[in-house]
């Protein structure tokens, strides 16, 4: 969940801070001690030496913000390179860092490759992702790079945001009531430190009032049994990994609205309002909370839209009254769009606001029950259904000869979103589509090896097209099963 966040806070740093990031990141993968960089001859391209063990050795790296520099970059220099390379062995082997997704269907590496003799390595933005998850260095440098704005006139509910991600990482999200107490019980035990179970029980009564003491005691019962607090001495605390990780939510929380503001703070210099950014982003704050607002209102079938058109005004009034010409208006609101929908701190820190009204107000199963469900698809939910969808015509699947647990699982998710299609709305990626697309292209390619006897007493394929001839042919029906049934964004 925090992984999102921190890929943000990389595009946010500025070059000079994105180059020591690259350096650290090489360090990292290289399991150095030290790293130099130097330009080199290309833009946005360094040789970068790295030491460990008492030896030092190069690396030809380039450093891409899109997917679209990267291929025009390779496009236009990869040949110079690979002329350059002839009389300097460091120049065969060129690793990019990428901050967008890499389209493995390029064949970007497979040309640098077999017409350059380059061997061509890219590390994109889920690769980047992984880094970060596995190494303390690189979550360091981006939660200390982000800490140099004040925060205190930002009307920023960070209580609001970590619960958000207690609540949505929780091991039954699917028990949203059980989950959402668990959350709270989670945070009063990191913000207060070691409580008795009244001292706990009190906290939660505070926030959520309309739910009875027994239903708090039962929910801290549950916390326990899931190793997730601890009773010694008649005070329930944090278990450490669970501390470590609340501590992360909050440090990742303050990093992000620092990045926020720097953010705002850069877009108001240019029109020499810096001094108001924190006035404009409270009024954007005060818009997402209406909206929870209104959500509230709606289920009280009373009008909200009122205070929310009203927030707007403020803030095209705020605008004007400092200089922001009327045909420069819509632009500037466009970059704060731009600013604030590139994170979800606001979108989280309004759910919270949201779940917890509809809680106080007894609200929440009619919300539930009204809205229609979103569910995204990755990339082994796409393969299933997409396999179900064809087996539909397909006799030897249906008569038992292709077995396979996912397979039956996938059957009756399709059953059940064929009975609930007025209720669901389905999503998915590009870039799960992109995924989709690759292991089909791999079950094409190990389509001819199938019937080989030697192949089949390996037992059956992982590729779970490539585990079944015919379903092979499922390729051809991509595109009409993911644009007649899925959406993507």
């Amino acid at each position: 969940m925090l992984i999102q966040e921190y890929i943000q806070l990389v595009k946010t740093l500025r070059d000079d801070q994105l180059i020591e990031f690259t350096k650290l990141f090489f360090l990292c993968k290289y399991k150095g001690t030290d790293t130099k960089i130097e330009e080199s001859n290309w833009t946005n391209s360094y040789v970068l030496s790295i030491q460990r063990d008492d030896k030092t050795f190069n690396r030809f790296i380039y450093i891409s913000s899109t997917n679209e520099d990267l291929s025009l970059f390779i496009k236009n220099n990869i040949k110079e390179i690979a002329d350059y390379s002839k009389n300097n062995l460091v120049f065969r082997k060129l690793e990019c860092f990428c901050l967008s997704f890499y389209d493995s269907n390029s064949n970007l590496v497979e040309t640098a490759d077999i017409d350059h003799n380059i061997a061509l390595v890219i590390y994109d933005i889920d690769a980047i992702g992984n880094a970060i998850e596995s190494h303390t260095d690189l979550k360091s440098f981006l939660l200390n790079t982000s800490a140099t704005v004040s925060t205190k006139h930002a009307q920023f509910n960070r209580k609001d945001k970590i619960l958000y991600e207690l609540f949505t990482t929780g091991n039954k999200i699917a028990d949203i009531k059980n989950s959402f107490i668990g959350s709270f019980i989670q945070y009063y035990l990191f913000e207060k430190g070691p409580l008795s179970s009244d001292e706990l029980i009190a906290l939660l009564l505070d926030h959520l009032p309309n739910l009875s003491k027994q239903t708090y005691k039962e929910a801290i019962r549950r916390s326990k049994k899931s190793g997730i607090v601890e009773f010694n001495n008649g005070k329930y605390t944090l278990t450490a990994d669970k501390r470590m990780l609340i501590e992360e939510m909050r440090l990742v929380s303050a990093a992000t609205e620092n990045s926020l503001l720097q953010q705002f703070d850069m877009c108001f210099s240019e029109y020499g309002l810096k001094d108001y950014s924190h006035t404009i982003l409270n009024l954007i704050i005060g818009l997402y909370r209406q909206q929870s607002d209104n959500e509230l209102a709606t289920l009280s079938h009373v009008d909200g839209s009122a205070s929310e058109k009203e927030l707007i005004r403020n803030l095209y009034k705020t605008l004007r009254n400092n200089g922001i010409q009327n045909d420069q208006i819509n632009n500037v609101v466009s970059r704060i769009m731009d600013i604030i929908s590139s994170s979800e701190y606001l979108n989280k820190m309004s759910a919270t606001t949201l779940f917890t009204g509809l809680f106080n107000s007894n609200s929440l199963e009619d919300y539930l029950g009204k809205q229609k469900r979103i569910v995204f698809f990755d990339t082994q939910i796409l393969l299933q259904l997409l396999c179900v969808d064809y087996s539909k015509n397909v006799d030897y699947i249906n008569d038992g000869a292709y077995q396979d647990s996912l397979y039956e699982a996938g059957k009756i998710l399709y059953e059940q979103i064929e009975e609930s299609r007025d209720y669901v709305s389905l999503y998915t990626t590009p870039e799960y589509i992109r995924e989709v697309s690759n292991h089909l292209y791999e079950a094409h390619n190990l389509n001819r090896f199938i019937h080989l006897s030697y192949i089949k007493d390996l037992g059956p394929s992982k590729n779970i097209f490539g585990s079944s001839v015919k379903c092979v042919y499922a390729c051809r029906e991509v595109s009409r099963v993911l644009k007649s049934r899925i959406r993507h964004i």
